[in-house]
């Protein structure tokens, strides 16, 4: 049965680039199946799990919406699948699609649509037809953690979109309209409520819609967010209590007790108690995992068998990895089985209680600190202490307490016992967030490359059995791994952050950091960055920003600036319009040094403009290497910029996200670029990057790369002068990744992979006079 859980993850985790020659490789394995000996019999088992979650794949990503049709319009029918979101301006819908029209060849399953202004009521479980724009499930591609794509696709979305209008068809039934009717309930019952009504409704329904932005914070912060969101600890509490109470109940009922054991009896009331409570939670991954594990102890009552621990976790893996190999993706499912794994590890029958529980508090937050870290990027430090005193709290008071209160207020609705009951968890969380305020989540930023190794040598020494000599370098080698150096900076490295129709580039040298432009603000208050430039600055260990230049206050450019600001220290802000977004103007002229890289404003010429003619310009030099960051230079300003260009530039942030009024031949000839970089949103509608900019670039003889197409792009110059180039959507693209592509406008231009070598102009190629190449295409 492990061979087959491991086969389920392959297909969803091989990179594309191999793919193929791994599955065709993992295929093969199937024919072993016909041997006697176990392990190739293993093998096979291994083989066929990938060939079958290879196969679910494939039918789900066939049901994308067809690239040829994104941005098209389409009347549907389906049902409301999950509790919507709704904050006023914005109402967010996931919808099981039952008709399309105009007809598709494979009709997308379920869709995610955002509905805009003043939307009327949703509710899950409702049937509507609604009028849509649709596109297919795309994000940003950064070098971040979090993977809008893979979260997309392991909720089974097959198209996003907006909806224009709609109406009702019916209303909400089913399982999702049950869950909705209660979670309504809960809210009428409980009013606005504050944090406790939030908690509460988290608990007993899992809704966790009312749980504000500074909850979450200090949940995390205490490591405890895991106890907000139904699991398997609640679960099996919630089975545990129901099975128990009804088998005492069957105990005092002779006639029943005499025609089925108590056992039996409280083994099916728990396990109807939690696949209620599941239903309630919707199914989530977590309570699905649960869900199996009590039907395996449930199992063993009824036929009266000890169970064995790992086969009932690994037949948990099975039951939720089989019918969704999707489900890998969710950081979640790592955390719930290796929580489960490292409880079964260090939980030692016989032992004192207080002590077993300290022993297991430990070696799970010790076991999935390294998980967190590679998911978040972030751990608590006193998760441990707070968890050993907050889980048995929960467990013991805070659930069986809301369930009580919830029973109470239903049969005396005039006592508002479950108001009274979310005012004393009002009373808990306020103390909880005063504690967190003064505490500080540890973010290591890049780690060092010995980091996994090491902590990795120390988990299997971990694991050896009790008395094998040298398990003290457990501790010895996590030290190890938790002080060893991060990597050092490059001398120069630029990462276009790709943050869709707008621009934001963060500029490292060694000891220094400089951010340029911060990205579109969107509708309702929210704001690319916020899911970009912040988590790529907070991953990259960057806590200050030495300079952060706005070029002008268009909202594209300057609408994340209040995200960063509250997000990461600022030591100076420049713009373009320092009116409107604050700090100093910026000025042709200026300059600076850091760490050996010279930093020059070459626009605007004068100060007091507005829009796109305030764009500061600025050149980033290392002597070897030059990057040119223009914002929204206008052609009319592009002759005096040309003119203070002192040399080649090998990197052009191409102006106005490739637009025509941008990127003239007088600049190209000046900047005669290796490499130009267009910051323009996909298949957005200003059709940017507009073909005679990209046809202009391409006989110029420049590499051209659309951020859209490529997502992120960094380039460094290492200690040794080399510069490197890397394009993260082909770097890091799954299987369920959209494919990148030339450039959009004309898709005929290609770009560079890995590096660019440093090649004079020997008279061959297309050229701007300074670097010989290939003809683009």
């Amino acid at each position: 049965m492990v061979a087959w859980v491991l086969g389920l993850l392959v297909p969803v985790h091989v990179p594309a680039a191999s793919a193929a020659w791994a599955l065709s490789t993992a295929f093969a394995l199937v024919l072993l199946a016909p041997a006697r000996h176990p392990l190739a019999r293993r093998l096979a088992l291994f083989g066929a799990a990938v060939a079958w979650a290879a196969t679910v794949m494939a039918l789900d990503l066939e049901a994308r919406l067809p690239e040829a049709r994104s941005g098209d319009d389409f009347t549907v029918t389906g049902e409301v699948a999950a509790l919507p979101e709704d904050n006023g301006r914005l109402t967010r819908l996931v919808l099981d699609v039952d008709t399309i029209d105009p007809a598709l060849p494979r009709r997308p399953e379920r869709m995610r649509l955002s509905w805009y202004g003043e939307a009327p009521v949703v509710r899950a479980g409702e049937r509507w037809r609604l009028r849509v724009r649709l596109k297919r499930p795309r994000g940003f591609m950064n070098p971040v953690r979090f993977d809008y794509e893979a979260w997309l696709t392991r909720r089974g979305i097959s198209a996003t979109g907006y909806i224009h209008g709609g109406e009702r068809l019916a209303a909400a039934a089913g399982v999702a309209g049950w869950r909705g009717r209660l979670a309504g309930t809960l809210a009428t019952r409980l009013g606005g409520g504050g944090d406790g009504a939030a908690v509460v409704r988290a608990l007993l329904v899992g809704d966790r819609r009312g749980i504000s932005g500074d909850l979450w914070k200090t949940l995390r912060t205490l490591g405890v967010t895991h106890l907000v969101a139904i699991s398997g600890l609640h679960i099996g509490l919630v089975a545990g209590l129901a099975g128990l109470l009804s088998a005492a109940l069957w105990r005092r009922v002779p006639a029943f007790a005499r025609r089925w054991p108590a056992s039996v009896a409280g083994a099916l009331c728990g396990m109807s108690a939690a696949l209620a409570y599941a239903a309630a939670a919707g199914f989530s991954l977590p309570t699905r995992r649960a869900l199996v594990m009590a039907a395996v102890v449930a199992g063993a009552l009824l036929w009266r068998r000890r169970p064995s621990r790992w086969r009932g976790l690994t037949l948990a893996a099975t039951a939720v990895l089989t019918p969704d190999p999707w489900a890998s993706l969710s950081p979640g499912f790592w955390l719930s089985f290796g929580a489960v794994a490292l409880i079964l590890l260090a939980w030692r029958p016989g032992r004192r209680r207080l002590g077993g529980a300290l022993r297991v508090q430990i070696a799970v937050t010790a076991g999935l600190t390294p998980l967190l870290l590679h998911s978040f990027g972030a751990f608590s430090w006193v998760s441990a202490p707070v968890n050993l005193i907050a889980v048995p709290l929960t467990g013991l008071l805070v659930v069986p307490g809301a369930f009580l209160a919830a029973a109470a207020d239903a049969v005396w609705p005039a006592g508002h016992v479950l108001t009274a009951f979310a005012a004393v968890l009002d009373t808990v969380l306020t103390a909880a967030a005063w504690l967190a305020e003064r505490i500080t989540m540890v973010r290591p930023g890049p780690l060092a490359p010995a980091f996994w190794p090491l902590l990795g040598a120390a988990g299997g020494i971990a694991l050896l059995p009790r008395g094998f000599p040298g398990r003290w370098l457990t501790l010895a080698l996590a030290g190890l791994a938790l002080t060893a150096p991060s990597p050092p900076r490059p001398a120069l490295k630029v990462t276009f952050v790709e943050v869709g129709q707008g621009a934001a580039t963060v500029v490292e040298t060694r000891r220094h950091v400089l951010v340029f432009d911060t990205g579109p603000r969107w509708g309702a208050g929210a704001s690319a960055a916020r899911y970009s430039l912040v988590p790529y600055l907070r991953g990259h260990g960057v806590s200050t920003i030495d300079r952060l230049v706005v070029s002008h206050a268009d909202a594209d450019h300057a609408g994340g600036l209040a995200a960063v600001r509250r997000a990461v220290a600022v030591d100076r802000l420049v713009s373009g319009e320092p009116g409107e977004t604050g700090g100093s103007p910026c000025r042709a002229g200026q300059s600076w040094r850091w760490d050996g890289v010279t930093f020059r404003m070459l626009a605007p010429v004068e100060t007091g403009r507005s829009g796109n003619a305030a764009s500061c310009v600025l050149v980033v030099d290392t002597g070897r290497h030059r990057v040119l960051l223009t914002g929204d230079l206008v052609a009319a300003d592009e002759p005096a910029v040309a003119a203070r260009i002192r040399s080649p530039v090998d990197v052009l942030q191409v102006g106005h996200h490739g637009s025509e009024t941008s990127t003239t031949p007088g600049l190209l000839r000046a900047a005669r670029p290796r490499l130009a970089v267009i910051s323009a949103g996909y298949d957005n509608r200003y059709g940017l990057p507009a073909p005679a900019v990209v046809a202009r670039l391409a006989r110029c003889g420049a590499r051209v790369v659309n951020l859209a197409e490529s997502g992120a792009v960094t380039v460094r110059e290492t200690g040794a002068g080399a510069w490197w180039v890397r394009r993260e959507r082909p770097a890091r693209r799954r299987l369920y990744h959209e494919r990148p592509h030339g450039v959009q406008a004309g898709r005929q231009n290609r770009y560079d992979s890995g590096r660019l070598g440093d090649r004079p102009d020997n008279g061959g190629g297309k050229t701007c006079g300074n670097w010989s190449r290939p003809a683009a295409g």
